[in-house]
């Protein structure tokens, strides 16, 4: 539990003394991509350049090629190598960032790693502070182990926090207490949500490429988990195993052991090796190792010791001969062990970690409301998660709400079905306003009016700023019957007026002699006579609900949309990372943020901030292209449009092409049976027809999409044209189309 690490090692730390635990520290070291910046930079080369020769390294796993691999003759980029061998700045450049890469940049300490020690630190190895005042050893997790020092492995996740949160959540909200240890281990429920990859907020399957491996291997058991835990790491996906395993799984393949005697052992992963005490178990009961000469023969194995291998090559086939099996069976044998321990994952760790998979998944299929809440309060410092989670919500038909100053807690709590804003969540409020709310709530019970809140916390403990964000967020809508929000701010000022004076008379003694609890309702009652104010519009509404809360809630700008506006915008924000570099998308987003640049040359351009349901993410628009768009381009705009993914070494960003503001956008939508649909003579002719309107690639602002409404049977299925058959004019391309006897109309793109 990522909560409670620290009291662990507070425990190790009095259990064997201060001076003999330490965390251990890591380092960060300079990658190709990174060194080759920061020598372009002391070298006075324009970042232009060493951004676009840096992008030209390709990353594999998270982890970019190194700059001997980019030159050397095998170099997965022949443009690097040649620019490398016929530029001498470039050649002088690359040669300078080789000799420094891999070096350490910075530090930080390691995640879950702790020395123990039966001596003082300070004298085997060096010690320091860091930022925080932890103490930290000076030598890396390696040097350490290398000592012979006991490390210990103390890793907080943040997950269990999040099961246990779950659990609090289920018993409050229904009185039902779920033992997590005691669920059924092959429900059904649970196999079904992971087998159709609803997989956000589930532990170790959320990547995009997990999620499509569970989705085709479609697990049905904790072993199943495991073993997918256990694959899904660079060595396997290399060897292309995953494709094997689910093949096999799937009895699309037919599995075969090497030898009957192993084949217990590998049933439950069939066929392949994939755990290392699976290894450990076929040397035992194949050569008759000991289980600690096997587990010898696993680390020999995983570190590559030549020496130490040629010798167990030599005790395992001798061994096997023994119990009766071929030397060359053994040999074989032992060579695919040999290959499989290189990526032979600990069995123990990885049930461990399908164990908390399954647990997650379990909770988010039979308690959903309850689970999500709990994913968001344990991932509220992240907007972009956040913003993923709250729409995997709205999918899953649970609506997320703004807090109530008489039903939120600190964190996200559950009303019926529909998950409460916690009041944590609202800025420009502090522990302490949120601390005395909820004591004076459990103490008085519920605040009946915007005057028994003032009344009940005066501006000391509860301040205007404070109460204005209240009012904003939506936390204060039960005090007013219509939830005018406007009203409520307009009364503010008065009603902390007649709060303060009251304190005052309170604390000097003098409160009048007819006072009671009903004098806050008399004097909301006075409020009502005074002048009204009408609510703020929708828009503005949502607008100071997004600044302080981050969020949209009492509804979204993007979330009325058709479904031919789904079809022309088929990937959301948060897949942009999944696409590939220079790939071309289209995207129905908000531009909360707007920065505009002048460039060197005296070009205006701007940097964007966009934004869907899903996400947000950054965006460029060239001098050029702004241009032609700057009149759309407004924040809180709703815009379609057209970009290309520019993948830079530390974030994702979009290049915009075109757009089209999405309020007056129309579609051209052809209506066409599954008949003509397949007919390539009518594949032609609308072609034709859309050919004559292609919009202008130099003139922006003036696309219109183009979709195809399929009818089978009942049945209708949208399909959408190629961005190359986006047209100009959609009243002359509807009229051509109707002149050739196609059933057409036009639809608005927000419904």
């Amino acid at each position: 539990c990522i909560d409670r690490r620290n009291e662990v090692i507070d425990y190790v730390t009095e259990r064997y003394g201060e001076e003999k635990v330490a965390q251990i520290i890591t380092f960060n070291k300079m990658t190709s991509k990174a060194v080759l910046k920061d020598v372009a930079r002391v070298l006075d080369i324009p970042y232009g350049e060493s951004d676009k020769l840096a992008k030209l390294i390709p990353v594999v796993r998270g982890k970019p090629f190194k700059l001997n691999e980019m030159i050397d003759e095998n170099t997965p980029c022949k443009e690097f190598r040649e620019k490398y061998i016929t530029d001498t700045r470039v050649k002088k450049w690359v040669d300078l960032a080789i000799r420094i890469e891999g070096t350490n940049k910075t530090y930080g300490v390691h995640a879950a790693g702790v020395v123990i020690s039966s001596q003082p630190l300070d004298t085997l190895v060096p010690l320091q502070r860091n930022n925080d005042g932890q103490l930290i050893t000076q030598y890396s997790m390696d040097d350490i182990e290398s000592l012979g020092l006991l490390k210990m492995d103390f890793l907080g996740l943040k997950n269990l926090t999040m099961l246990n949160k779950t659990v609090s959540l289920i018993e409050s909200s229904t009185g039902q207490k779920i033992n997590l240890e005691k669920i059924p281990e092959n429900d059904n429920k649970t196999f079904d949500l992971i087998g159709r990859g609803d997989l956000e907020g589930i532990f170790q399957l959320e990547s995009s490429g997990m999620k499509q491996v569970v989705k085709d291997f479609k697990p049905n058991s904790l072993e199943d988990i495991s073993s997918i835990l256990a694959l899904y790491r660079p060595g396997p996906l290399d060897a292309g195993l995953i494709p094997k395993f689910i093949k096999r799984k799937n009895g699309s393949e037919k599995v075969d052991f090497p030898h009957p005697s192993i084949q217990s052992i590998l049933t439950e992963t069939y066929g392949i090796m994939v755990y290392q005490e699976q290894i450990m178990k076929i040397a035992q009961d194949l050569a008759g190792y000991s289980l600690g000469e096997a587990d010898l023969l696993r680390r020999a194995m995983g570190k590559k010791k030549v020496s130490e291998m040629v010798k167990h090559r030599n005790l395992f086939i001798e061994g096997s001969i023994r119990k009766g099996v071929e030397k060359k069976i053994a040999n074989d044998l032992f060579d695919q062990m040999v290959l499989f321990a290189e990526y032979c994952f600990n069995k123990s760790h990885s049930t461990a970690y399908g164990a908390v998979t399954y647990q997650t998944a379990f909770l988010k299929a039979h308690f959903p409301v309850a689970y999500m809440a709990a994913l968001l309060s344990v991932n509220s410092g992240s907007t972009d998660k956040m913003q993923r989670y709250i729409s995997n919500c709205y999918s899953m038909g649970i609506d997320v709400i703004a807090p109530s100053i008489n039903l939120s807690g600190i964190d996200f709590t559950i009303k019926k079905d529909q998950i409460l804003f916690g009041l944590s969540a609202v800025k420009n409020l502090g522990d302490s306003a949120i601390r005395h709310i909820i004591s004076s709530r459990e103490e008085l019970g519920s605040f009946k009016s915007l005057a028994d809140l003032c009344d009940r916390l005066p501006a000391n403990v509860l301040n205007k700023r404070n109460l204005e964000s209240l009012i904003h967020c939506g936390a204060l809508d039960e005090f007013s019957l219509n939830k005018n929000r406007a009203q409520l701010l307009a009364d503010l000022e008065s009603v902390m007026e007649w709060a303060s004076s009251k304190n005052k008379d309170r604390i000097s003694g003098q409160g009048n002699l007819f006072d009671n609890d009903n004098t806050s309702l008399d004097f909301d009652f006075s409020l009502k006579e005074n002048s009204k104010v009408e609510d703020y519009s929708l828009v503005e509404k949502l607008k100071l609900e997004k600044q302080l809360l981050g969020f949209y809630l009492s509804d979204h700008p993007l979330k009325h949309l058709s479904k031919p506006a789904k079809l022309i915008s088929p990937i959301s924000i948060s897949h942009l990372e999944e696409s590939k570099d220079r790939s071309k998308v289209s995207l129905v987003v908000m531009i909360p943020e707007l920065k505009q640049i002048t460039t060197k040359k005296g070009d205006r351009m701007a940097i964007l901030q966009l934004e869907d349901l899903s996400g947000s993410c950054e965006a460029v628009v060239f001098p050029k292209t702004y241009l032609r768009l700057s009149e759309f381009l407004l924040t809180d705009t709703r815009l379609l449009v057209w970009g290309t993914i520019d993948k830079r070494s530390d974030k994702t960003q979009l290049i915009i092409d075109d757009c089209r503001e999405i309020d007056n956008l129309k579609l051209l939508i052809i209506n066409l049976d599954s008949s003509q649909a397949s007919d390539i003579g009518v594949q032609n002719k609308i072609r034709n027809c859309l050919i004559k309107f292609k919009a202008d690639k130099d003139k922006c602002g003036i696309k219109s999409p183009v979709l195809a409404a399929v009818k089978s049977n009942d049945k209708v299925t949208y399909v959408k044209f190629g961005d190359q058959f986006c047209i100009s004019d959609i009243n002359g391309a509807a009229q051509l189309l109707e002149s050739n006897s196609f059933n057409v109309r036009l639809k608005s793109l927000v419904s």
